[in-house]
């Protein structure tokens, strides 16, 4: 996450279930509106129009399954990690399991750049 201010916090969640239908984008709605209605002491960017500053990582295709998506945060205060994973999974406890820690990320360093590898792993079902 870029910026030299603030307090970064990694965030590590599940798409499971109903979930893996939403789309990319849709999920980082979703998360914008929880950090709003968890009143977080989100960090905002800068000019006319400012936005929490939230970092995504890679978009995980629509209908796909996955055991770890990762976002950035950046508070502009420090806060326990522990009651933040806890406010985010409880509304969805049923699809998206939520786990924080501290970013140890480089100033310029994005959530995707530091991935270095990702596996798939496809079962079929049924037969011919």
């Amino acid at each position: 996450m870029r910026g030299d201010a603030g307090f970064p916090v990694r965030i590590r969640f599940t798409k499971r279930g109903k979930v893996r239908f939403i789309s990319h984008r849709d999920v980082a709605r979703a998360f914008e509106r929880a950090f709003r209605i968890e009143q977080l002491p989100l960090a905002f960017t800068q000019g006319f129009a400012p936005r929490p500053k939230v970092s995504f990582g890679l978009a995980l295709s629509v209908g796909h399954e996955s055991d770890a998506e990762y976002l950035d945060v950046q508070l502009a205060e420090p806060a326990p990690l522990d009651s933040i994973a806890g406010a985010l999974s409880a509304p969805s406890a049923d699809a998206a399991l939520v786990s924080c820690s501290p970013a140890a990320v480089r100033a310029s360093a994005e959530v995707s750049s530091d991935m270095q590898s990702f596996s798939h792993d496809a079962r079929a079902s049924g037969t011919r």
